[in-house]
């Protein structure tokens, strides 16, 4: 449904990958970690989204627009996890 926070997916900024400190200074006065509630993400690209900075904690691949972060499948183990407003870092790379 693509309301709250959202984040438009782009692989030009580091490489693909968001840590937690670019995330909070990505938009001067609009800090996006743990503010995340949808993800718009370009056809041929997948996102490794994660719970904490440095690409740990809970994390889930994503491809194609994704309008609620809610009851997510986690990567290892499978498992159902609201990453809404949880996500603190994101690794950008095209779908192979």
């Amino acid at each position: 449904n693509f309301t709250g926070e959202f984040f438009t997916v782009t692989t030009t900024f580091n490489g693909g990958r968001w840590d937690i400190n670019d995330l909070r200074s990505l938009d001067p006065g609009d800090d996006l970690n743990d503010a995340i509630s949808s993800l718009q993400i370009p056809a041929g690209l997948t996102v490794r989204a994660c719970q904490h900075g440095g690409f740990n904690g809970e994390c889930t691949l994503l491809t194609g627009d994704v309008p609620s972060l809610l009851g997510l499948t986690t990567e290892n183990p499978p498992a159902t996890f609201n990453f809404n407003d949880q996500i603190s870092s994101l690794q950008i790379s095209e779908t192979p």
